[in-house]
């Protein structure tokens, strides 16, 4: 793990609990700054069901350190269902919808709408020295890396990691590429394409345009404040 690549899917990982399988993987201490990748499987529906009261194609990947039977979580990231957003927008029971995010134990992140059957890949910075770490997460597609979190305080303050639990509901679509190392991955810094992406001649480098609908710098690192985060308001406003 720690400068290797690896992947999950969902039916080689153990089912402890129910119907969510679990791969659990120990790593050789790893300290400092830290960088760590992973690439998370398209969803086949969004909005999407239950299954046993699991949120189908749910997945969810925990860094931190392990001593004994005791697991400390330092981050904790992935594709999630966001249950704010179908109680604002009156969803329809039974359903859910999936989006990147992040939980830091008491307050929980989320990205855009996830659309089927695209990757999604995320890279975190972790300082263990001031107990920090920053996220982004980019869609296969969006041309750019979105900030999901800036400068947020770890889960617990723990001074190395050893240990990537990973936890797959039903139709998970597997986490590949996840890396844990010293130094950024050049390979995951890359902002990939959606592979049915049309080729050079529609639109190119230079050469054409992307949909926008407003130009904002709340995704920008030092330039976003956060007001107000808890469920169904969310205020922030860029510096």
């Amino acid at each position: 793990m720690f400068g290797e690549s690896r992947t999950y899917r969902y039916e080689a990982g153990q089912p402890p609990n129910g119907i969510v399988r679990t791969h659990e993987v120990n790593i050789p201490d790893a300290t400092g700054e830290l960088w760590a990748y992973a690439s998370f499987g398209g969803v086949a529906s969004n909005p999407g069901s239950y299954e046993k009261n699991e949120p189908r194609g749910q997945q969810v990947l925990t860094i931190g350190y392990r001593k004994g039977d005791r697991f400390s979580p330092a981050v904790q990231f992935g594709i999630a269902n966001n249950k704010d957003f179908l109680q604002a927008a009156e969803g329809v029971a039974g359903q859910t919808f999936l989006t990147p995010w992040l939980s830091q134990g008491g307050l929980e992140y989320y990205g855009d709408y996830l659309r089927q059957g695209t990757q999604c890949d995320f890279k975190l910075k972790i300082s263990l020295k001031d107990s920090r770490v920053a996220i982004w997460y980019s869609s296969r597609g969006d041309h750019q890396w979105h900030l999901l979190g800036e400068n947020l305080p770890l889960i617990s303050r723990m001074d190395a990691i050893n240990y990537v639990r990973v936890e797959q509901s039903p139709a998970a679509s597997g986490v590949a590429d996840v890396v844990i190392q010293s130094e950024p991955w050049p390979d995951g810094e890359k902002v990939k394409p959606h592979p049915l992406a049309k080729k050079a001649g529609i639109v190119g480098p230079d050469n054409g345009f992307h949909f926008q609908s407003m130009r904002s710098t709340w995704r920008v690192p030092g330039r976003h404040v956060q007001i107000v985060r808890q469920p169904l308001r969310w205020f922030g406003f860029p510096m």
